[in-house]
């Protein structure tokens, strides 16, 4: 250091305060996702959080749904349990919706899985449909369309009889 400017900071001293700035961000950015962790909640919930980079493969092997996040569950149950992961609220395509209950270690010995999902959840006032993929009922509230009611399985309605006939031979 030059004796003209004594209070001029030394370039070791400028690193070094800023590499401690950085230390102490790193460190309680670990402590809140330890707590975080603790708390049950996703990763997929951070994750906009912890990185920016959706292709880094660090990131994509994090945000993978557990091996065992499905095991012994129901259909509905494991779908509940998909669509609302931490706190989304993201609509899924059914065939979205079949891979991830299958990677989470739902077991099933169905041959059209899809179709048994399908059919499961539309049967299930819990789920709606929208635009073709699946969404939990609650999210929209009165906003939800409501079902038809189904047919009677003993067939149509009655058939109107033709109009040219007389009352008479209406039976």
């Amino acid at each position: 250091m030059s004796e003209d400017q004594p209070d001029a900071p030394n370039a070791y001293d400028v690193v070094i305060a800023s590499l401690e700035g950085e230390r102490q961000r790193l460190t309680d950015m670990i402590h809140a996702l330890r707590r975080i962790k603790s708390l049950g909640i996703p990763f997929e919930a951070t994750k906009a959080i912890i990185s920016h980079e959706p292709n880094n493969p660090a990131y994509i092997a994090a945000a993978k749904i557990p091996h065992d996040a499905f095991f012994g569950m129901t259909i509905p149950d494991a779908a509940r349990k998909y669509l609302s992961w931490g706190g989304s609220r993201q609509t899924k395509s059914n065939a979205d919706l079949c891979d991830a209950l299958l990677a989470g270690g739902f077991q099933t010995s169905a041959t059209n899985f899809a179709e048994s999902v399908r059919a499961t959840l539309s049967r299930n006032n819990d789920f709606v449909k929208i635009q073709g993929q699946w969404g939990m009922r609650d999210w929209y509230g009165d906003r939800a369309t409501k079902r038809k009611p189904r047919r009677a399985a003993t067939g149509e309605q009655a058939a109107e009889p033709e109009p040219d006939q007389p009352e008479d031979a209406k039976e």
